[in-house]
């Protein structure tokens, strides 16, 4: 006989079937995570705030002279910070306290060479001119990359050496594998 093969209903974040597509999408993972109401919206609440803005310094995974480089990297960036404002120019003070509130170094990061903005990508756009300007000119010239902390991670806990295979199976757009290849450059290993 003729079986019937049932695909799963897609989800997509921007609905491509309405709400109808969004009900399927809580229905399912209220079922599959056996979580009260109010703890499901919590959960759903959070998954729906934007991501802060993170980014690492290209290079810094080295024990030589990349704590230096990190350093005068952030020299710049809370230089960049102090000229903000509303308009993009000289700051009057208080758009940058915001700002360097805002900017925190990863700690657990090698040589504390990655940041975290808590700015939504859209006051970046409308607020703070310059510095997005700053962080767009370095990662085209490849000074940073602009990746999310989670993403960071596993090539730190796998810590790649020269000769061993690591198969990506995330490689686009690159970022987590442009990283493996700086930490095996950055051990020094033939």
């Amino acid at each position: 006989g003729s079986s019937v093969r049932m695909e799963p209903e897609r989800v997509t974040p921007s609905g491509g079937k309405g709400d109808k597509s969004a009900e399927a999408f809580f229905a399912y993972y209220k079922r599959q995570l056996g979580l009260p109401e109010d703890d499901i919206k919590s959960l759903f609440d959070k998954l729906a705030e934007p991501l802060p803005i993170t980014f690492r310094l290209v290079g810094a995974l080295s024990e030589g002279d990349s704590p230096e480089n990190a350093e005068i990297f952030h020299r710049q960036l809370l230089d960049m910070i102090s000229k903000c404002d509303e308009d993009g120019e000289e700051a009057k003070g208080s758009r940058s306290a915001e700002v360097v509130a805002a900017l925190k170094r990863l700690e657990w990061y090698p040589n504390t060479a990655a940041w975290q903005l808590n700015i939504e990508k859209k006051d970046m756009r409308k607020n703070i001119k310059n510095l997005q300007d700053f962080l767009l000119r370095e990662v085209s010239v490849g000074n940073i990359v602009r990746m999310e902390a989670v993403s960071m991670i596993p090539a730190i806990v796998l810590g790649p050496r020269p000769g061993e295979l690591v198969l990506d199976m995330c490689a686009a757009p690159g970022s987590k594998t442009g990283q493996l290849l700086e930490m095996v450059v950055a051990s020094g290993e033939k």
